[in-house]
């Protein structure tokens, strides 16, 4: 299948379908995209480059919360060069605001901002940090956020316990 076709109108109808008739039980909706995007490569039949499959004896760590040396502006897991680094569950707003000029935390954000300005260095901004009412205003927000999603979460498994046939559902809540 051309990757260009994957979602066409007749495709991304019957992922709908599939969705509906059941099979979005299975995805975590709660952060990311990626579980989407995960079902959408299984389904669609994509074909993918799985690097720890196909090169083992390479394999090094890729996600942000591992501790990586840096070496000009290159990172290396046990003395392997990393071939790429994962920002997983890191906001894309995160990154508009560092790429904006706004001193955000974001692990390894110096290596980060070596490469996005690697051809118009003269570009990349000069952090500031925002001041003390935008970051509580932040921090305000984002704790209720995760109050209501805490709350929709015991809401949604209660309903799904009302519901449940324990005969069928073998789901440990």
């Amino acid at each position: 299948m051309l990757q260009k076709s994957i979602l066409n109108r007749t495709n991304s109808a019957i992922l709908l379908n599939k969705l509906t008739s059941g099979e979005a039980e299975i995805l975590s909706l709660r952060g990311t995209d990626q579980p989407v995007f995960n079902y959408l490569v299984a389904r669609s039949g994509i074909t993918f480059y799985n690097f720890a499959y196909h090169q083992p004896e390479a394999v090094t760590g890729n996600h942000w919360s591992s501790k990586f040396e840096i070496v000009d502006f290159i990172l290396y897991d046990k003395e392997k060069r990393l071939t790429y680094l994962h920002y997983m569950s890191i906001s894309a707003a995160k990154f508009a605001r560092l790429c904006a000029g706004e001193d955000v935390e974001i692990p390894y954000r110096e290596v980060f901002l070596h490469y996005r300005y690697l051809k118009s260095p003269a570009q990349q901004p000069k952090l500031t940090r925002p001041n003390l009412l935008v970051r509580w205003r932040r921090n305000l927000t984002s704790w209720a956020i995760q109050k209501i999603d805490n709350i929709k979460f015991k809401w949604w498994q209660v309903c799904n316990r009302r519901y449940c046939n324990r005969r069928y559902c073998n789901r440990r809540y």
